[in-house]
């Protein structure tokens, strides 16, 4: 039985891959060999396979250089494997379609983030200066004077190619950046990316870990306010960025600057507030509080809440005033 081609398995393979069919990591590698001694050089490899390229860096090669549609990697995928596979098209002496645009300039770090979290996201980029000594222009952060977009550039296609290409996806995670449909937007488009090779790191702040909403929950998510689960942060972003994990001598000032700024987006509402204004939280026409009422902590709350107008009273049931509704919007923004 004669063996199989292995130009046209290892196409079929990533093909597959490119499809969503399944990733046959050994299969890849195995095929990948195989044509690698047929050829007998790298320079002869189709583009997306040279050098050291894992399935998952083949499929980021191909979502660089022809986007996020799949028909399009596919026509890439087809054309680099052509003068192997004998379909290479013949030159054409029509019209051509304009060429595809540059892929996107390596990025190290995306930050995704609400306008309304400035702050905090100055404090992150920072950080990340501070302990790795990265360019400017490594960083993407769009709130952020000097990590701007250029003058003149296309935004919506360049952050789209950037969402992609960056080698570590940070998402500042807070109410206002769960109400921007932006935000939501970059994090889909990472999302359906492969994040074992393309990582997204959840940062949390002025909420609760607990109150992330699926599937970002699935997620092992940093609170910003906690400096070890901080440090832990950087450790991280040294593993993904492939340089050493730097000395908190070198970072800690900066690390300080993000806990603090977390701390002070906290919600200034004990956690049995809280659990009053989740209780009482599209409940129009109110509801008794008899259940709670019988702890003297929730009984302290509900009358913190009704001093600080947030919470009214009306023939023995309760219910949230606007700016509760408010205040419990900022809170729970996907409820």
């Amino acid at each position: 039985m004669p063996e199989p081609d292995s130009a046209r398995e290892l196409y079929r393979v990533i093909a597959q891959h490119v499809r969503g069919d399944g990733s046959k990591k050994n299969a890849y590698v195995k095929q990948r060999l195989a044509l690698r001694k047929k050829v007998g050089s790298d320079a002869q490899m189709p583009p997306c396979v040279r050098g050291r390229a894992t399935l998952g860096r083949c499929s980021d090669y191909l979502r660089q250089r022809a986007g996020n549609a799949v028909k399009r990697r596919l026509d890439l995928l087809k054309s680099e494997f052509g003068p192997l596979l004998g379909t290479a098209a013949p030159a054409k002496t029509a019209k051509t379609p304009p060429p595809a645009p540059d892929p996107a300039p390596a990025l190290g770090i995306f930050i995704s983030h609400s306008s309304d979290d400035e702050r905090l996201a100055e404090a992150v980029v920072d950080l990340l200066r501070a302990a790795f000594g990265l360019a400017r222009e490594s960083i993407r952060c769009t709130s952020v004077p000097g990590y701007q977009l250029p003058g003149g550039a296309s935004i919506d296609d360049k952050i789209r190619r950037e969402i992609v290409a960056a080698k570590v996806f940070i998402a500042l995670i807070t109410p206002a950046s769960l109400r921007s449909i932006y935000v939501l937007f970059e994090l889909g488009a990472r999302w359906s990316l492969d994040l074992e090779t393309s990582v997204l790191i959840p940062l949390v702040a002025g909420m609760r870990k607990g109150d992330v909403p699926a599937p970002l929950s699935s997620l092992n998510a940093i609170d910003t306010a906690n400096q070890n689960e901080m440090h832990d942060f950087v450790e991280q972003i040294a593993k993904w960025l492939k340089i050493n994990v730097p000395k908190a001598g070198d970072y800690v000032r900066q690390l300080g600057k993000v806990t603090e700024t977390a701390v002070a987006a906290r919600p200034a509402l004990s956690k049995y507030s809280q659990r009053i204004m989740r209780a009482l939280f599209g409940e129009e026409k109110g509801r008794a509080l008899d259940r709670y009422l019988a702890d003297p902590k929730y009984e302290t709350a509900v009358g913190e809440l009704q001093k600080k107008g947030l919470v009214t009273r009306s023939d023995k049931r309760y219910r949230l005033t606007e700016a509760g509704s408010d205040a419990a919007r900022k809170l729970w923004p996907m409820v």
